[in-house]
């Protein structure tokens, strides 16, 4: 069974702390992150888009989560990421999927709006969570596929977020303070004073989510924590973390050698994140 990103909010926010959501395109991917979660004595999300589950399909993408999942003795979340296909969204409920997002954050405000309440009565179907999106996470890296193809990033306008979870009825918010997906060159630096305001707005009608978490530091994450977001995503430095090792390995020993090692890379940066941004693990 897999699990939405609600039913793991529940301990986030009962312990103070946010559930790092980690990227995966193949079975060493998924085994790092549950691996590092287990250790951890954490509950794991994993999250991926169509860029990822393209090579497995949608019903293989979910049965290969759920098929390791069955191995630990923890709840699994898988959640579909950035996706503004509706009937996509659809199909991946009907393949078992709990937890989606439905990113309209490049459309006109209105248009988001609709098409991200329609995506939430849909989910109510299948007993399923939505994320949606105000203000756009752009890119800081040209290598970095998530989201809408543009680099353009918007902050999220406190009164206007509180105003989309009323209309549409989201169960998580991702919001722009700052963030942006990829790895940085430059230090990112959240805006903390525009997350305190659109807390205060949504006043827990929704939770508080962040996307391009590779390369915050962990004294901001901490803090932006402790204001209350609840889930990270992590994408850009798993996947440098896998590719990059792979590579390097490769190059002097059996290519299954360097499957092996990209995996422990993984899980490595998947256990970092764990500890940054659980309170109770430093």
């Amino acid at each position: 069974m897999l699990y939405s990103i609600n039913e793991l909010f529940e301990e986030a926010d009962r312990r103070n702390f946010a559930y790092g959501a980690f990227n995966f395109a193949n079975a060493e991917t998924v085994m790092a992150v549950l691996e590092a979660s287990s250790e951890l004595k954490t509950d794991a999300m994993l999250i991926g888009s169509g860029e990822e589950n393209v090579t497995f399909g949608l019903e293989k993408w979910v049965e290969l989560v759920e098929f390791m999942a069955k191995d630990y003795d923890i709840r699994v979340c898988l959640h579909l990421d950035h996706c503004a296909d509706i009937e996509y969204i659809t199909d991946c409920l009907k393949a078992g999927i709990r937890s989606v997002m439905y990113d309209g954050s490049a459309l006109p405000y209105d248009e988001n709006v609709k098409n991200t309440a329609e995506v939430v009565r849909r989910a109510k179907d299948f007993g399923a969570a939505v994320e949606g999106e105000i203000g756009h996470i752009g890119r800081c890296d040209d290598l970095v596929f998530e989201g809408v193809d543009t680099k353009y990033n918007t902050l999220t306008d406190p009164r206007q977020a509180a105003e989309f979870v009323a209309l549409t009825g989201v169960d998580a918010l991702a919001v722009s303070i700052g963030n942006a997906h990829g790895l940085s060159k430059a230090l990112p630096v959240l805006d903390f004073e525009l997350l305190e305001e659109i807390k205060g707005e949504i006043n827990g009608k929704a939770h508080i989510v962040l996307h391009g978490g590779s390369g915050i530091p962990a004294d901001q994450l901490r803090r932006a924590v402790n204001l209350g977001i609840r889930k990270v995503n992590v994408a850009s430095e798993i996947g440098r973390a896998y590719v990059d090792t792979l590579s390097e390995v490769s190059q002097r020993e059996w290519w299954g050698h360097g499957v092996a090692a990209a995996k422990e890379a993984v899980k490595g940066v998947v256990t970092k994140w764990i500890l940054n941004l659980s309170q109770d693990k430093k």
